[in-house]
């Protein structure tokens, strides 16, 4: 019983608004909100916030009780061994656990990759 969901590309206002909907989704049906892996915010000036810690107090015993939260490394390690739910061979566990950290915003990068269909 898990929900997961992406950073939407829009501005932190967007952000915000579609976590709170998450929130709500996972309190009406129970289940733990797997946080997406950390990314630069899109657009934004100045310092670099990446990630949802930095404004939501998801670690509060109150938040916990009422949506479970976790970040999606500890959904790959809870998760992701031959007893879990994504049943991954050992290969396949090491590569998306490293994956799970941290995710580049390529628009920004200074390496530009091409997209294939």
């Amino acid at each position: 019983k898990y929900i997961t969901f992406w950073q939407d590309n829009g501005r932190f206002n967007n952000i915000r608004m579609s976590l709170e909907i998450i929130f709500v989704i996972a309190a009406a049906t129970e289940r733990t909100i797997v946080l997406p892996p950390t990314q630069n915010l899109h657009l934004e000036q100045g310092p670099s916030i990446n990630d949802f810690d930095s404004f939501f107090s998801f670690n509060n015993d109150e938040f916990q009780k009422r949506v479970p939260v976790i970040t999606m490394k500890e959904f790959i390690e809870r998760e992701g061994r031959s007893s879990g739910l994504l049943k991954l061979e050992e290969k396949d566990y090491t590569r998306l656990s490293k994956l799970a950290s941290v995710c580049e915003n390529r628009r920004k990068s200074m390496f530009v990759w091409p997209c294939t269909l």
